[in-house]
């Protein structure tokens, strides 16, 4: 078998003509400039595609705290609004008051931690005269308020989280 393929081969470069026989060594030559063109595109290409892959995927991540961020100030001002025990009273440790710790530890259970009302990242105000994006409640609104510096690439992405929530009617 391997004697025949060799000489099927001579058969066919003889039937074809020299002419031919040269074609097929400059189509292969041309299948090598192509393979080199395709690496030097990849080598082109190729890092501009990673640099936006990893972009997308700190877009994402950030985008992901922003949401915690809203869900824990959501949490947080309805705990507030409703005057729940769980906000009124402080966890052991923590020397911010209730609302605020609540506020943090909602945050720090979604994954972003390091938030506290004495570095200015939590603000909590409640009033019977606070208003909320232009409403104004017969009680008022409990708000709380996040912000968190997100670092891409070197450079400080500020998000701000706010949430409000109307306040029960005292008896």
């Amino acid at each position: 078998m391997r004697k025949l393929l060799p000489d099927l081969a001579t058969r066919a470069a003889g039937a074809l003509g020299t002419r031919a026989a040269g074609a097929l060594s400059t189509r292969a030559a041309g299948a090598m400039g192509t393979r080199a063109a395709s690496a030097l595109e990849f080598a082109i290409v190729g890092p501009t595609l990673l640099i936006l892959g990893f972009l997308f995927l700190y877009f994402g991540i950030g985008l992901w705290d922003w949401n915690a961020l809203q869900e824990a100030a959501f949490e947080a001002a309805r705990c507030a609004a409703v005057s729940s025990p769980l906000c009124a009273n402080a966890p052991q440790g923590c020397a911010d008051g209730g609302v605020l710790c609540y506020a943090e530890a909602e945050a720090a259970r979604r994954g972003v931690g390091g938030l506290t009302a004495a570095g200015d990242n939590v603000t909590y105000t409640s009033s019977a005269t606070t208003a909320c994006g232009g409403e104004t409640g017969q009680n008022g609104f409990s708000i709380i308020t996040f912000s968190y510096g997100f670092s891409i690439l070197g450079y400080n992405v500020p998000l701000t989280a706010t949430a409000c929530f109307p306040n029960n009617p005292t008896s």
